[in-house]
């Protein structure tokens, strides 16, 4: 009997996989007029991070522009969008040389609009650390977080890198390295 209902398996999965190939997502276009959002203008050096959902329903876009802002070599910038793709403001956060991010590799938002970014950082002594940044819902870094907003974690002065960045349900950051 089971050599029967192989193949039997192996049609519906063929017919189940069919089935997915021929429904291809399309755009929104009630989102931003065509269903994309291109920010034109800057640098063409700019690298998107995320584009989340903050918990008003509008999106915010994180990406970062290669040095040029206070001497970090990577500078973060939040775009700010409506739920259908319409451009807000964008804004770019400058950090000093011995605070700011080399790379930006992740992004979340917690459930107050906090927007949390997660890369590397070189600092003036030592291996590379792990940059955690905490934004307010208005794109100021938040104070409250680390007494400046961001803070490095290094583990044995050791070359550390952030990778990815999530938020519990406390509201807890969990970021993911190497």
């Amino acid at each position: 009997m089971q050599s029967v209902l192989n193949p039997l398996y192996a049609v519906i999965a063929l017919i189940g996989f069919s089935a997915q190939c021929v429904y291809a997502e399309q755009f929104d276009n009630t989102y931003s007029d065509d269903g994309r959002y291109v920010e034109s203008g800057g640098s063409s050096d700019r690298h998107a991070v995320a584009m989340l959902e903050t918990p008003s329903g509008d999106i915010v876009q994180v990406s970062w522009v290669d040095g040029g802002c206070g001497g970090s070599p990577a500078c973060p910038r939040l775009t700010y969008l409506t739920a259908s793709g319409v451009y807000i403001t964008s804004i770019g956060v400058a950090f000093s040389t011995t605070s700011g991010f080399e790379s930006i590799a992740g992004a979340a938002v917690d459930r107050h609009g906090r927007i949390i970014v997660v890369g590397t950082s070189t600092p003036t002594v030592g291996g590379r650390n792990i940059r955690v940044a905490r934004f307010l819902p208005d794109g100021s870094l938040d104070t409250g977080f680390a007494g400046d907003g961001n803070t490095d974690v290094d583990f044995f002065g050791l070359d550390d890198y952030g990778k990815a960045v999530a938020i519990d349900s406390d509201d807890n950051i969990v970021v993911v390295g190497q």
